[in-house]
């Protein structure tokens, strides 16, 4: 994550020692938007587990076999 004067980059770097030794190949990919969908993602998930806590009525998730992946407590107590 580089920081300075009008930037604010997340950089994928990777680093390759080559023949002779001594040099390196350096290799970077800027993965600022994935990084900023996954925060967003984030933060999105956490509101709706918020939400779904403190919900009165029952709520699950399934997986798409069908197979319960996440209860408030309110479907637990049903």
């Amino acid at each position: 994550h580089y920081v300075g004067d009008g930037y604010d980059v997340h950089l994928e770097i990777d680093a390759y020692g080559t023949t002779p030794p001594g040099l390196v190949d350096v290799f970077w990919r800027d993965v600022t938007e994935q990084v900023r969908a996954r925060e967003a993602l984030d933060r999105q998930s956490a509101l709706v587990r918020l939400v779904a806590e403190n919900a009165t009525s029952a709520l699950f998730f399934m997986d798409a076999d069908g197979h319960p992946t996440y209860m408030n407590r309110a479907a637990e107590a049903m």
